[in-house]
């Protein structure tokens, strides 16, 4: 196991994970998408941060 590739890997796919769910919420907060369309959003980004977790 590569441990600097997969903390590389997994900083990654915390920034992408965190400027996700920043659009996300912006598109919710200009009226573009409803809360139930947001939230769906953010957990499958949660679910894509979790999965790259788990193979780190």
């Amino acid at each position: 196991m590569d441990t600097d590739s997969d903390d590389i890997e997994l900083a990654t796919a915390v920034a992408t994970f965190l400027d996700d769910v920043d659009a996300a919420y912006d598109d919710y907060e200009q009226g573009y998408a409803d809360p139930d369309v947001t939230l769906s959003v953010i957990m499958s980004h949660v679910k894509a941060l979790r999965e790259a977790a788990d193979e780190s």
